[in-house]
């Protein structure tokens, strides 16, 4: 009896990450981070070209939610390795989080939105959406 408790254990384990959880929404502060780890990786991760100054994001997970930080930037000003999402989770099918404006120095709201190749990032202004385009690059 002992033998198939735990084959049960890891198949209920792989269920719940793979299954159930996605279903749910976006993970939740406090869960086992063995749980985490079985989590597949979100669409959104990797790295992303912002259009401007050839400035490359790098998005990762992390404690459960999604961060980006500069990889690099051929803008002079621009600090490498600044966070500029922070804290974005799907919650009922849409990625929110902040977004740092550095012109303003302040967190925005901010969604994410996956198409294809392009990532939409809408930051409410007043009565109206800027939205920004970023595309995956392969580094």
């Amino acid at each position: 009896m002992k033998i198939l408790t735990l084959p049960f254990v890891v198949l209920a384990t792989i269920a719940f990450c793979f299954v159930l959880q996605p279903l749910e929404g976006a993970w939740q502060q406090g869960e086992s981070a063995i749980v985490c780890r079985l989590f597949p990786q979100s669409p959104v991760e990797g790295s992303w070209l912002t259009g401007e100054d050839n400035t490359i994001i790098k998005i990762y997970q992390k404690d459960g939610a999604l961060y980006g930080k500069i990889l690099s930037s051929d803008n002079p000003n621009v600090k490498i390795g600044t966070e500029i999402l922070q804290g974005f989770r799907l919650v009922k099918g849409v990625w929110t989080g902040k977004l740092w404006e550095a012109k303003r120095e302040e967190l925005l709201d901010a969604t994410l939105e996956l198409h294809t190749k392009v990532l939409e990032i809408a930051v409410p202004s007043g009565y109206m959406f800027k939205k920004l385009v970023w595309k995956r690059t392969s580094s």
